[in-house]
């Protein structure tokens, strides 16, 4: 009898090693699936922001607006109203919807909102390789009225637009970037 419990000792020792060392590779392998996991998602980030550095380096895109943000603060839905500015070649054209105050005497100008249409002058284009995020800042004129232009893009696309008038209120515009479709 005395045999048969050592026995029975030594196996429940036996027994609970082995679930002690099965507990710990699961963990083991759990950690390196999760360090794996993050390795894949770090890569494709760095892929996203390389694609997008591209199409920013290439100056040839297309930014459609979704949100307006006035000086008054309210945020705006502006999706669907075709507010879009086109870059190709050094030239912006689009308009995007303007809710704010202007500072002149003619109002016939500003019932189109801020209309660009014409050469874009200082184009830069500032990557952030750290940050994974391309700033680019132009002005253009359009009669009168000149506009100083940022636009910050994230790896995604996502974009910030922010548009500094000489005779209007600043407005900022969130949206997307993206390649121009030829029709």
């Amino acid at each position: 009898m005395a045999l048969l419990i050592k026995n029975e000792d030594v196996m429940k020792k036996v027994i609970l090693i082995i679930a002690v060392l099965m507990v710990s590779i699961l963990t083991v392998e759990a950690q390196e699936k999760k360090i794996d996991k993050k390795q894949e998602r770090k890569e494709k980030a760095e892929q996203a922001y390389k694609q997008t550095k591209a199409l920013i380096e290439s100056g040839e895109f297309v930014f459609d607006a979704v949100w307006a943000f006035p000086q008054n603060g309210t945020r705006v839905d502006i999706t669907g109203n075709n507010n879009r500015l086109e870059f190709r070649e050094n030239i912006t054209k689009g308009s995007l919807q303007f809710f704010g105050t202007a500072y002149t005497s003619r109002r016939s100008t500003f019932n189109q909102g801020i209309v660009m249409d014409g050469p874009v002058k200082e184009w830069q284009v500032l990557p952030n390789d750290r940050g994974h995020q391309v700033t680019v800042r132009f002005n253009t004129k359009k009669k009168r009225e000149v506009y100083d232009v940022d636009i910050s893009v994230a790896a995604n696309g996502y974009a910030v637009v922010v548009v500094s008038s000489s005779l209007r209120d600043l407005m900022r515009y969130e949206g997307y970037v993206s390649m121009i479709e030829e029709n």
